[in-house]
């Protein structure tokens, strides 16, 4: 690049706090430029035609991301560097990173790796992000016993076992992979955010020991049927165990700290133990097979509550509960439920499907309600319009309005 080039480039990004953002510039092609000026961190973001020539030594934090970038040929002379991050590139093979020992923080998800023998090295890291490759051996992550946050999601992953020596892991996501056995994780005592879903994994009894644990997501794992082994974890404030197996809950009872409770998908008819976990602010229950939901009456917290395909014929009991949010499948059995006022409510919300139509009822106040569609309100029949005559006694205002991509 030219002198005059590369002062244009350096005008159009500015430097700030001896920090330079390269944003979408198709001219840049290496790292000659930087030499010249004090830069510390150097983020370049979709530049296509970059490459680890002229690589500057000074460099404490570098991100080459979205670049296409292939080759890492010269990174090796990058010593000082501390944080990498090489996000959603094509990169295949790693091995000049071997040099980066004072690596504490390394990027490298959504790339093409298969291997990572070459990061046995970087015993510094704290922090590595490997998610969506095609990993299948993960050995020499064994050598990392610095590691605080580990990311693996969406690989090949069959075997955790080197993971049993990382006792400093704090957080750690391993969900949509292969992996059938987590017997290795029973020695990471320090675990406080554990995702694992979507692999094949039945036996979960080495959850028992990482009371620590304040998040933990099970979803996906359909052959898990018992979950006796997560009433040590006494610590827990969320919860995911979504279409699993399970028809007893009651293990959950000395959870006594969740604040996030997901049991959708699964085959539960008791919800009694709910009555325990005062602390709940967002419950999902939908998918299942409930029809009495009394023992949510003291959820005094909660202000999200999914009950949607359920067979629920009594809401009473949820009525005084400062609920924003309730979403269930039918507006015409709430509807007919008289003794609910939920217009005393600073805001409600109510989403529900019939006859393919999906529509979201918000009750501001007791003069004001909005009803909102997801399809053309013209495509609203007369009999969906009917369900909400039990809500609107007192209603001076009723706004109408097509709402398509508000639904979650």
């Amino acid at each position: 690049m030219t002198d005059e080039n590369i002062n244009n480039l350096i005008n159009e990004a500015q430097i700030i706090n001896n920090q330079l953002r390269i944003f979408n510039n198709q001219k840049i092609v290496d790292f000659s430029f930087v030499n010249d000026y004090d830069i510390n961190k150097l983020i370049i973001e979709e530049c296509p035609q970059i490459s680890f020539i002229g690589t500057p030594t000074n460099i404490i934090e570098l991100e080459i991301n979205n670049c296409q970038l292939e080759f890492l040929d010269g990174i090796q002379q990058m010593i000082q560097l501390e944080v990498l991050s090489l996000v959603y590139n094509s990169i295949s093979e790693i091995q000049g990173v071997s040099a980066l020992t004072n690596l504490k923080e390394l990027y490298l998800n959504g790339n093409c790796l298969e291997n990572i023998q070459n990061i046995q090295n970087l015993t510094n890291l704290t922090k590595l992000l490997l998610g969506h490759n095609d990993l299948t051996d993960i050995s020499a992550i064994s050598y990392l016993n610095q590691l605080n946050i580990l990311y693996m999601q969406q690989n090949k992953i069959y075997d955790i076992d080197c993971l049993q020596k990382l006792c400093n892991l704090k957080e750690l996501y391993i969900s949509e992979n292969k992996i059938t056995s987590i017997i290795s994780l029973g020695n990471l005592i320090n675990l406080q955010t554990l995702f694992i879903s979507n692999n094949n994994i039945s036996d979960i009894s080495a959850l028992k020991h990482l009371t620590n644990i304040k998040q933990l997501d099970l979803s996906h794992n359909k052959q898990i049927k018992e979950i006796q082994y997560l009433k040590s974890l006494v610590n827990l404030e969320q919860l995911h165990i979504i279409q699993c197996s399970l028809t007893d809950i009651s293990p959950l009872r000395a959870l006594t700290k969740l604040e996030i409770l997901n049991l959708e998908g699964n085959q539960l008819i008791d919800i009694s133990v709910l009555q325990h976990l005062t602390e709940l602010q967002q419950l999902y229950l939908c998918d299942n097979n409930i029809i009495r939901i009394d023992s949510l009456y003291n959820l005094n917290y909660l202000t999200f509550l999914n009950l949607s395909m359920n067979m629920i014929s009594e809401f009473d009991y949820i009525r005084d509960l400062p609920i924003h949010v309730l979403v269930y499948q039918d507006f015409q059995q709430i509807a007919t439920q008289n003794e609910i006022n939920f217009s005393n409510k600073l805001f409600a919300i109510f989403r529900a499907s019939e006859h393919n139509i999906q529509y979201q009822l918000q009750i501001q106040s007791q003069k004001q309600i909005s009803l909102q569609f997801q399809t053309k309100i013209h495509q609203i029949m007369d009999t969906v319009l009917q369900n909400f005559v039990h809500f609107s006694q007192n209603v001076t205002n009723l706004f109408l309005r097509n709402i398509q991509d508000d639904f979650q």
